[in-house]
């Protein structure tokens, strides 16, 4: 047993049921490199979990491949049967009182043709309203109860328009109760149709026991032992007598982390995105809430942890685990709560806008939180691709992207392998992803909504895709509509394929970036990508620090410039706040170099000069 000397990232992008990509080509990338960084959104956060767990377990035995060959297996797992019923399908339980309005959605995202959704849909939406059901059936006899038997043939053409009128009026009945029955249930059930447990009355397990059981497993451990944390990947390489110690000095210095594992989910409550595991603690939990969310063994670790954090609030609300303590699980589920599929994931927290807290604060008294909704992390970030990216990259970060098919090549269904996509040339992957709309009717107007939506939601990911030194790193694993996504009854066949283009995507990603991927190799490789990254880089810096030069230069007649508020010192001015640390002497001297490189930039040669195209721009953003 060994572990890989080379080290790589991976960032994988949310998607629901595309997330069967994902096992083979982790397995294949785990072939050669070591994982060191690893994340994710929604089901991209899945199968970043269990790249994790697999690779503790490597990393804790000295080189065990077992976790991996849990991931190996898992498509295996996914096309199959389970007493009859589909696994994959299986993985999305709804709450008993939400079946047959799930049965409803269902039949309108399957893969079936439109007369068989049509069908469907009609059957299922008569089912979850039965009373209206009755409604319309009674209102479609009307015509015919006051038929007077006439065959003339205005007599017939009345009895047709009042009995189609009839049965339009049923239908809308119909539908307009199932619009309250949804209305009443989905706000009662956090917007959702499930919280990702299977229901009592159901054998199979949901994906969020199934998630913990294969965490579980591929990192080694049993479903009923206490459940793997953040703490324990970070201090993954380090004897169990110093775990702890150096879990806790990792959670403040992500390059002590043996594995780094994140993911991303959007609180909605607040309107952004959060990086998981938070590092803030600022969240609090109802144990009665989440016991509907987790598996008993994650619930009694997440209680144990919260009680070394202190006592529960006057509200019986507990504080959530810090990162290190923090189940993986806990987090995979905050990020893939998929609106409406999943109920939101409450926690809990206090606003300090509120005059009420404001005042209670002041007079040591208790604040009181509220819930603060998580939904899917797709919504604010489905791809992010920029996770662990540093201005030099020391070793390569793989991004798996899903995409849809392009018109000038379609899906191969033969060959696996031409269904997956790398830029091959410096200057492919530049043009704009399309997303066309039909010229008229129902299908036109769906399109006009769903690509509102995808460029709300992804466009900021979709101008990383063709940044120079990112897009050669990407392999785009190509989709039909009937396949991933919310695609949630794909079949035996469907799966497979997808499972293959993932081992297909793995293979090119390895290929470029590999110990054979040399010095000699033509083409795109770890060479041409870090080449790419410097000049990118050094445009960028150079540029910054000439704009920094500037500033400095720049004369405003009502305030002191630059160089005399570098020379103040919070004793001078209190209100400047922020004061220098130690010696505010050589901060003030560092400064003075750092601005004359500036200047020593600005009047030498241009990095900017046939840089790689498109230029990106330096921007300042606030960590997730």
């Amino acid at each position: 047993m060994n572990i890989p000397e080379r080290r790589c990232d991976l960032v994988m992008k949310g998607g629901i049921t595309s997330g069967v990509v994902y096992p083979l080509a982790i397995v294949e990338l785990s072939q050669e490199f070591r994982f060191k960084n690893v994340g994710g959104t929604s089901a991209g956060a899945i199968a970043a979990a269990l790249t994790a767990a697999a690779e503790y377990r490597r990393v804790a035995s000295g080189g065990s491949r077992e976790g991996f060959d849990v991931l190996a297996g898992l498509p295996d797992f996914l096309k199959g049967k389970t007493d009859g019923e589909p696994n994959l399908l299986n993985l999305f339980p709804p709450r008993p009182a939400a079946r047959p309005l799930f049965a409803l959605v269902l039949a309108l995202l399957g893969t079936q043709g439109l007369g068989t959704k049509i069908r469907r849909a009609l059957i299922a939406l008569l089912r979850a309203v039965p009373l209206g059901t009755l409604l319309a059936v009674l209102m479609a006899g009307v015509p015919f109860a006051l038929w007077s038997g006439s065959r003339a043939p205005l007599a017939v053409l009345a009895l047709v328009l009042a009995e189609a009128m009839a049965l339009a009026s049923g239908l809308l009945l119909v539908a307009g109760l199932a619009l309250l029955a949804v209305a009443r249930l989905l706000p009662a059930h956090g917007f959702g149709f499930g919280t990702g447990l299977a229901p009592a009355d159901r054998k199979l397990p949901g994906v969020t026991d199934w998630l913990h059981a294969r965490i579980q497993q591929a990192a080694g451990r049993g479903e009923n032992e206490a459940p793997l944390t953040f703490g324990d990947l970070w201090a993954a390489d380090v004897p169990a007598a110093r775990r702890e110690d150096v879990a806790q000095r990792a959670a403040e210095d992500p390059a002590l982390r043996a594995i780094n594992l994140q993911m991303i989910t959007t609180a909605l409550s607040h309107g952004r995105p959060y990086r998981l595991p938070f590092e803030t603690r600022a969240f609090f939990f109802d144990a009665t809430e989440l016991a509907a969310y987790f598996p008993a063994p994650v619930m009694t670790h997440l209680l144990s942890a919260s009680g070394r954090l202190g006592p529960p609030t006057a509200q019986g609300l507990r504080p959530l685990p810090a990162g290190a303590d923090l189940p993986v699980v806990v987090a995979a589920r905050l990020s893939l709560s998929f609106p409406l599929l999943f109920s939101m994931v409450p926690l809990h927290a206090v606003d300090y806008t509120l005059h009420e807290n404001q005042e209670h604060r002041r007079q040591g008294e208790p604040v009181r939180a509220e819930r603060c909704w998580f939904v899917d992390g797709g919504l604010s970030s489905n791809f992010p691709v920029t996770l662990f990216d540093a201005p030099l990259p020391r070793w390569p970060t793989f991004c798996i992207n899903l995409a849809d098919f392009h018109p000038d090549h379609p899906q191969d269904p033969h060959d696996e392998s031409k269904n997956v996509w790398m830029a091959e040339e410096k200057w492919s992957g530049l043009g704009e992803r399309w997303l066309r709309l039909p010229p008229a009717g129902l299908p036109a107007l769906a399109r006009y909504v769903t690509a509102m939506l995808s460029t709300i939601i992804d466009w900021h990911d979709n101008t990383q895709l063709t940044v120079p030194g990112y897009r050669d790193r990407i392999a785009h694993v190509k989709l039909s509509p009937q396949e991933g996504g919310l695609n949630l009854d794909m079949d035996e066949g469907r799966v497979a394929s997808l499972s293959q283009r993932g081992f297909y995507a793995g293979q090119r990603l390895r290929r470029r970036f590999g110990a054979q991927a040399g010095e000699g190799q033509e083409g795109l490789n770890w060479n041409t990508h870090r080449w790419t990254r410097l000049r990118s880089t050094l445009a960028l810096f150079q540029k910054a620090l000439a704009q920094c030069a500037a500033a400095r230069d720049f004369v405003d007649p009502a305030y002191p410039g630059y160089p005399q508020l570098i020379a103040r010192t919070a004793d001078a001015d209190p209100h400047t706040g922020y004061p220098w640390p130690r010696d505010p002497a050589a901060y003030q001297a560092l400064i003075g170099r750092f601005l004359a490189l500036g200047d020593e930039l600005a009047a030498g040669v241009s990095f900017e000069e046939r840089a790689p195209l498109p230029r990106p721009e330096l921007h300042i953003n606030p960590r997730l």
